[in-house]
């Protein structure tokens, strides 16, 4: 078992997500076989999920487990928090080899959106890589 911080606040999965600040709310007990193996040793936070853009991963009111990301961290397609003009949400992000980044949901009620890089005014923070979730029912 591993002691996780749980953040005072929500992460957008089709809603907006913020977080009030960076205090933490309580924490929890995780397994660690809840943990993808690559980051068992790694910092681990979590976050409430409001919205269901994530449905059938995660829904509202579910918990993501995720790791902050470092510098020169080697990004892969997988699920992120990320921070956008939009707020602070839990999507998929593909990587393309033009430098394109696809932002998607698992529901295919919300159509994909494609940033480019370059050209792109549009803001990505990338906060952390999902690794693991706590499901209410």
């Amino acid at each position: 078992m591993i002691k996780v911080p749980l953040i005072d606040g929500y992460v957008g999965a089709g809603s907006t997500g913020i977080i009030e600040n960076i205090n933490i709310s309580e924490y929890l007990y995780v397994d660690n076989h809840s943990i993808k193996k690559a980051h068992k040793n790694k910092e681990i936070k979590a976050l409430e999920v409001i919205g269901d853009s994530m449905i059938p991963y995660v829904d509202c009111c579910d918990i993501v487990l995720f790791a902050p990301l470092g510098h020169g961290t080697h990004l892969i397609d997988s699920k992120y928090i990320i921070q956008t003009c939009n707020g602070i949400m839990v999507k998929n992000l593909s990587f393309k080899t033009n430098g394109n980044i696809i932002i998607s949901s698992c529901n295919p009620e919300y159509p994909p959106e494609e940033i480019n890089s370059k050209e792109s005014q549009e803001v990505l923070d990338i906060l952390g890589i999902v690794v693991g979730r706590i499901l209410k029912s």
